[in-house]
């Protein structure tokens, strides 16, 4: 699963620092400018895999 990481990221912000309010509301408000960074590190570490979007969509 290419999302692994960012999931163990996420997980460790939300559940060890308790701020996932502040990090959702955060994300939602600079989308435009963290998405396209995640997108080109997902690329370096996968590059076999085409990422478009930095999440998984549902199946």
């Amino acid at each position: 699963m290419v999302l692994f990481p960012v999931f163990v990221i996420y997980f460790i912000v939300v559940k060890f620092i308790n701020v996932e309010g502040v990090v959702v509301t955060y994300a939602v408000e600079h989308r435009g400018e963290i998405e396209p960074k995640i997108i080109r590190i997902l690329n370096v570490l996968y590059p076999q895999e085409k990422v478009e979007k930095p999440y998984q969509a549902g199946k």
